[in-house]
């Protein structure tokens, strides 16, 4: 398995382990430029955006992101290279400052 399909899965483990068969609560923030919802997730209380920013299951798109606490986890995720930062660059296509 290549580390791409590798991390895809691991990236979809975290979040079913953090909101599968939980109560959601969709906080929708701005709307991105393909009128798609940006949106902050809440599972069973926790929120799912940040603790996967963390995990380094996820990057933050700054364009679109309104709490700047998740460049700070991100950052830290990045660091000491946890989940993302195991198997691509610390830079990602979709941000242009890291």
């Amino acid at each position: 398995m290549s580390s791409g399909i590798r991390f895809l899965f691991l990236t979809k483990q975290s979040l079913s382990n953090l909101c599968f068969g939980k109560q959601a609560e969709i906080i929708p923030q701005v709307k991105d430029r393909y009128e798609g919802t940006v949106a902050r997730i809440k599972c069973d209380g926790v929120d799912a955006n940040a603790e996967q920013v963390k995990r380094g299951m996820a990057w933050v798109y700054r364009q679109y992101a309104k709490d700047h606490t998740l460049n700070l986890l991100e950052h830290k995720a990045k660091v000491e290279r946890r989940g993302c930062g195991l198997t691509v660059p610390l830079s990602h296509p979709g941000n242009s400052v890291n």
